[in-house]
């Protein structure tokens, strides 16, 4: 039985102003802002003259570059087009909608200063900036509900064997900072929820996407139920890589057959563990059309990945949790495709 979750954001104009918090409207996807459709005339945005500052601000004061609002604007844009994408092709068969995650259940992972400055929107500029998206009321509601609904969906995950958010994989965020477009770490958060109310007792994170998960290494490196696993570039993001439990570094330009030979054998060597509860990053920024990977992965590789991870957990009855994780192809129409065969294989 497969699960996905969803919520749709519209953008409002309140006196004078932008707000692109809203409010759900939508029982699907997990923190899916599809604001695409909602997005007035040119006329009307440029009266949004908070908003507009803002960016203005961002851009021409505090030294913002074009990194970040391609990433946001692709973020937000993405998790509703995927939604859509698996409502057109027939993957989804029931919605569940997430809450935004609490302060009690966030505060299990991060600190409560970094909470309080991200909800109040008074985090430092520097800090601000190493997340790479503008601390506005969209971006913290969406880090809010995409972590609301990692937990929700590990939940799930436990009654069903698979379910699967159309956001989550936020790997970079620590116990008070964010990083690399992640704001909470989604992830850590589940986890933590689920050991500590003993839903789970030996966690595995599986994080297959291009850049390390150098902040579940972190967070979990003094826990020893949760062995954090990270397949990743060599040569990419972080600079400075963080310790996993293991940790493997991919050459760049690697193609398909390698690829998926390493990942056969460390999945070999991970099933002695009995694990009794996996979360799945499945970044798509492996692909050979990604703008931030270094590997030459194919559509059909990863495809096989996929189909290779949840396998191999499924068939032995073991939970799983899979999240998106990173992707940022050239084509934002197989972008969508690529993060959508995480769904479609669970689907299967």
């Amino acid at each position: 039985f497969f699960i996905i979750f969803r919520t749709i954001y519209p953008l409002k104009i309140e006196k004078n102003k932008a707000n692109l918090l809203g409010t759900p409207i939508i029982l699907a996807v997990i923190c899916s802002p599809s604001i695409s459709s909602k997005i007035p005339k040119i006329e009307q945005i440029l009266s949004c003259g908070a908003l507009c500052m803002n960016i203005l601000n961002n851009f021409l004061v505090k030294g913002w570059g074009a990194n970040w609002l391609t990433g946001w604007m692709a973020n937000d844009k993405k998790f509703g087009e995927l939604a859509n994408f698996l409502k057109k092709e027939k993957v989804v068969k029931k919605f569940y909608k997430p809450e935004p995650c609490s302060f009690d259940t966030l505060k299990e992972v991060h600190s409560e200063e970094y909470i309080y400055k991200i909800k109040n929107k008074t985090l430092e500029n520097t800090l601000v900036k190493k997340i790479g998206f503008p601390l506005i009321d969209s971006v913290v509601r969406r880090s809010l509900v995409a972590t609301g609904g990692t937990v929700l969906a590990s939940k799930l995950a436990i009654n069903y064997g698979i379910a699967c958010n159309t956001a989550g994989g936020s790997h970079h965020a620590i116990y008070d900072e964010g990083a690399g477009f992640c704001v909470f770490n989604d992830v850590a958060v589940a986890a933590k929820y689920l050991l500590n109310r003993g839903l789970a007792n030996k966690i595995l994170i599986l994080d297959l996407d291009v850049h390390q998960g150098n902040g579940n290494a972190e967070i979990f490196k003094n826990e020893n139920n949760v062995f954090t696993f990270s397949m990743h570039s060599k040569v990419n993001y972080p600079p400075i890589k963080s310790k996993s439990d293991l940790d493997v570094e991919l050459e760049q330009d690697m193609e398909d057959v390698q690829y998926l030979d390493i990942l056969k054998k460390n999945l070999i060597f991970l099933n002695d563990f009995k694990f009794d509860f996996v979360f799945y990053i499945a970044g798509v920024d492996i692909h050979l059309g990604d703008r931030l990977g270094k590997l030459k992965i194919s559509d059909i590789g990863i495809n096989k990945r996929d189909d290779m991870v949840i396998r191999n957990f499924f068939e032995r009855r073991i939970p799983i949790c899979g999240v998106l994780g990173g992707g940022y192809n050239k084509d934002f129409n197989k972008l969508i495709e690529l993060h959508s065969s995480l769904h479609k294989t669970c689907a299967k």
